[in-house]
This record gives C-alpha cells, sequence and structure tokens, in this order.
C-alpha cells in the first residue's frame, strides 16, 4: 500500500469526476447504470442485519492464525482488527449487491471472501443465484462460512484455494459467470492473471469490479491496461472499484464518477 500514490490519485479523482447523475452520458445502459445503481442510496431490506454482522466481528478480539501465500509465512491478527481494515465499507458492498439486483445476475464469483461480508450482500439478491466466493486463509473461510450460516445462505459456496495456482481449474468448473469481483492479492502480476483467466469465462452483458485499482501503482498499472483490453468496451472508475463491461453497444467508453 503506497498513501501517497493513492492520495495523489484521489486529489486527480476528485477534479476529473462528475457527478452529474449521468447527465452526458450517451449508452443508455450506462446512464441507467449510474444513475439507479451508483448513485441509488435507497437502503434495501437486508443492508441493516449484514451490517449488525459487520458490528459484531468489528468487536470480536478472537486472535486466529493466516497464512500468507507470497511469503510462507504465517503470523496471528484479531478479527476484529482484519474487520476495520480489511472489509468493504458497506457502501461500497452495498454497490454490488444493487449491481446484481438491478441486472438479476444469477452466476456470481467472488475472488477473495475475507470475513464474508461482502459474500453476504453477492449472494442476499436472490435464494436461486449461485455465488462461489474464494478465499486463500481457511481461518477466513470458516468465519465467512458462519457468517453465511446465521443467514441461512445455501445459495454460497466457499472455496479455499490459492487462486495463483487454481483459478483456471476453478472457472472451468464454474463456467460462465455474469459478475466476477476481484478483490483478492493486490499486486500487478496476480490481478493481470486473474483477468486473463476471468476474460474467457463471461459473455457480453457481465460485468467485472476490480476493487481498490489505487491502492498501489502495481494495481493502477494493471487497471489502466485491463481497462483498454480489446473486450473491454467501457469502464466506470469509482476510484475505489473500476468496474467493466463488454458489450460491444457501448462504444468504447471510460468515465469517471465520484462515488
Amino acid at each position: 500500500m503506497n498513501r501517497t500514490h493513492q492520495l495523489k490519485h484521489y486529489l486527480w479523482h476528485l477534479v476529473r469526476a462528475t457527478n452529474s447523475g449521468g447527465h452526458g452520458v450517451h449508452s443508455p445502459f450506462l446512464f441507467d447504470f449510474i444513475r439507479n445503481v451508483v448513485m441509488e442510496k435507497h437502503p434495501f431490506y437486508c443492508f441493516e442485519s449484514i451490517e449488525k454482522q459487520r458490528d459484531a466481528l468489528t468487536g470480536n478480539t478472537t486472535l486466529i492464525e493466516l497464512n500468507d501465500f507470497g511469503t510462507g509465512h504465517r503470523h496471528q491478527r484479531r478479527i476484529g482488527e482484519i474487520a476495520r481494515v480489511a472489509l468493504k465499507p458497506a457502501r461500497q458492498a452495498q454497490l454490488l449487491f444493487r449491481i446484481c439486483a438491478r441486472y438479476q445476475f444469477k452466476n456470481i464469483l467472488e475472488l477473495g471472501t475475507c470475513l464474508g461480508i461482502t459474500t453476504l450482500y453477492l449472494s442476499a439478491v436472490d435464494s436461486t443465484l449461485r455465488c462461489t466466493s474464494v478465499e486463500g486463509s481457511e481461518a477466513l473461510s470458516e468465519i465467512a462460512r458462519r457468517q453465511l450460516a446465521l443467514n441461512g445462505r445455501s445459495n454460497t459456496q466457499i472455496i479455499t484455494l490459492n487462486l495463483d495456482t487454481g483459478l483456471l481449474a476453478l472457472l472451468e468448473k464454474s463456467g460462465i459467470q455474469d459478475l466476477i469481483f476481484i478483490d483478492a492479492n493486490h499486486r500487478y502480476e496476480a490481478v493481470t492473471d486473474y483477468f486473463a483467466h476471468c476474460i474467457n469465462f463471461i459473455h457480453d452483458n457481465s460485468i467485472i469490479v476490480i476493487d481498490d485499482p489505487y491502492w498501489s501503482e502495481g494495481m493502477t498499472r494493471a487497471w489502466n491496461e485491463i481497462k483498454l483490453h480489446p473486450r473491454v468496451k467501457a469502464s466506470i472508475d469509482l476510484y475505489h472499484m473500476g468496474i467493466l463491461f463488454f458489450n460491444p453497444a457501448y462504444a468504447n467508453k471510460q468515465y469517471r464518477v465520484f462515488f
């Protein structure tokens, strides 16, 4: 994480981003997306209960042991510390819920489960959708499974897997996805590799969301390269998230939106 890099790009985003509610966006789909998905503030039925689970995790002082695939080291952290630092803020997690709800997505893949709060939002839309979430740490996977069990979510599978070696096999087994949320290893090589695999398991109306494109110089480099991929037909940069669209009707437009 590079705080100077993040601040520089945040200030640049404030200068360049639009807060027009979609005005000036010529694509009817993207206008609707900005106005009725990104800008929507309606508190849906499930939000309160999920946020209560977030609060419980934040106050949990239990120590758990985590493994770091990058270094091979193991270390201990308190659940509450992980919740405060690593969980997506409510507004960002709720945006993922609204994407799934607005377009009635049925096949969802999350790369990076953490404690399962974002997973709860992704799976809350419809009991008939299929949500698969992948986490490298067995300890975090178990906590996330408990969060899902508290909500009776039977439409979600949490898999403990090293994405650097196992993502392609998982995608081949899971098939075409409507929404893919990439929130795992934040290194340039990892993110570009994940995207290169995922791009072969989407359709024209799929959406891929990349978390924290300005987390580091490597993440920003990955984001800038990915949004220029030939299959990407439009992108929306929210600073905290980068959203990719693949329908040829969207005419290769890139937007920055204040969120």
